[in-house]
C-alpha cells in the first residue's frame, strides 16, 4: 500500500475534524436562507395587492396564496434542516480539538466559547420550530375556523397571517 495514501487519511481537517468540510456552517446558512426566503415570501403575500399591478405588467400569474404556501414550505423545511443544523454543531464541538490558549473577545476560552454557541443554537431551534407550529396552526387549523366564519364572502388573510 502507498504509505502517503495512508498519511492522507490520517490528516485531520479544519479545527480538528475528520473530514475535511465542516458540516455545520454549510447547514447554518442552508437553515438561515430557507427561513428568510420563508419570511420573505410572507411578506410578498401581505403586501399583494400593492405589487398586483407590478406582477401583472410583467405576465407573472402569481395568486397571494401562493406566495404564502411558498413561505410555509419554506418555514417548514428551514425547521427540519434546523434539527439537523443544531446536531451537527454539537457533534463538530464534541470533535473539535480547539488551541485551550485562544481566548474569545469576551475572554471565554474555545470550548466555553463553543458550548454558549451550541446554547444559541438550541434557542433558535425552538423559536424556528415554535414559529413553523405557529404557522402550521394558523394555516390548518385558524384559517379554516376563520374562512368558516366569513360564510362564502370574500375574506381577506390580513397582516396576521405574516406576523
Amino acid at each position: 500500500m502507498n504509505p502517503e495514501l495512508v498519511e492522507q487519511l490520517n490528516q485531520l481537517g479544519a479545527n480538528g475534524l475528520p473530514y475535511p468540510i465542516p458540516i455545520h456552517p454549510n447547514l447554518v446558512h442552508l437553515t438561515l436562507g430557507l427561513f428568510i426566503v420563508a419570511i420573505g415570501f410572507d411578506i410578498v403575500g401581505a403586501l399583494f395587492p400593492l405589487e398586483k399591478a407590478m406582477f401583472k405588467y410583467m405576465a407573472i400569474p402569481a395568486s397571494r396564496s401562493s406566495f404564502f404556501d411558498v413561505g410555509w414550505y419554506n418555514m417548514l423545511a428551514a425547521a427540519i434542516v434546523t434539527f439537523f443544523t443544531v446536531a451537527a454543531g454539537f457533534y463538530e464541538i464534541l470533535l473539535a480539538d480547539p488551541d485551550p490558549s485562544v481566548k474569545s473577545a469576551w475572554g471565554l476560552g474555545a470550548m466555553e466559547t463553543m458550548l454558549w454557541h451550541g446554547v444559541g443554537g438550541v434557542f433558535l431551534l425552538i423559536f424556528i420550530v415554535g414559529m413553523a407550529v405557529w404557522r402550521g396552526f394558523q394555516r390548518y387549523f385558524w384559517r379554516k375556523t376563520w374562512l368558516d366564519r366569513c360564510n362564502g364572502a370574500t375574506c381577506s388573510l390580513g397582516w396576521s397571517f405574516s406576523l
